[in-house]
């Protein structure tokens, strides 16, 4: 799904274009249609650029992109605000990657898998679940498994989730990556200290398994 870093810092920047109920939902991919370096300039624009926004459809609390998957954590800002949203997303960088790489067909297999956040527990730990996906490229990557969960050395994991760039970690621990996708308050008033919360759930995995939250 993601073949270089341009690929990757592309879709970020679509987190940011499509996200606006007043944007014409091809304007980023005929702007950019030669999928040059411009992505990149418009997402440095789009950090300053969050105030002004005309009218969200969503508000996004946390997202990693995987070589072939992403998650988004999601909430409603207009109503039909998250599948708006996801529409103009998929089938803008699906445009885009068969374009640059002259192919056909799906970029995504099938429909995008949506799960609706229930109660406290889950809402407690989803944000990490998410962030730690980055553990899968490392040697840690066995935190997934209900026996061999458990991260012994969490502050090695940590430094390891902030590393990874495609993600919403580097600003929930106080490094700013791309502030003007991120809608913060909800985690931090429900986690308090990120970094803190994160620890403890990197200490506390059998608890609350992983894979539950697939």
């Amino acid at each position: 799904m993601f073949l270089s870093d341009k690929d990757f810092t592309y879709f970020i920047h679509l987190l940011w274009e499509f996200n606006d109920n007043s944007t014409n939902s091809h304007a980023a991919r005929d702007r950019d249609k030669n999928h040059s370096d411009n992505s990149i300039e418009l997402i440095d624009q789009g950090r300053n650029m969050a105030n002004i926004r005309c009218s969200p459809l969503v508000e996004v609390h946390g997202w990693i992109l995987m070589k072939n998957h992403y998650h988004l954590i999601l909430s409603d800002v207009e109503q039909g605000g998250v599948s708006m949203f996801m529409r103009r997303l998929n089938n803008g960088y699906a445009k885009y990657y068969n374009d640059k790489y002259k192919r056909t067909g799906y970029v995504f297999k099938g429909r995008t898998k949506k799960i609706l956040i229930k109660n406290n527990a889950h809402a407690l730990y989803l944000l990490h679940y998410v962030h730690f996906n980055a553990l899968d490229y490392t040697p840690m990557k066995t935190w997934r498994l209900r026996d061999d969960g458990k991260v012994q050395d969490a502050k090695r994991a940590l430094d390891a989730i902030q590393a990874y760039k495609y993600s919403s970690a580097k600003d929930y621990l106080g490094e700013e990556n791309y502030p003007s996708i991120l809608t913060s308050e909800f985690f931090t008033g429900l986690l308090g200290d990120y970094r803190a919360s994160a620890k403890k759930f990197l200490r506390n995995l059998e608890d609350f398994p992983s894979r539950d939250l697939e």
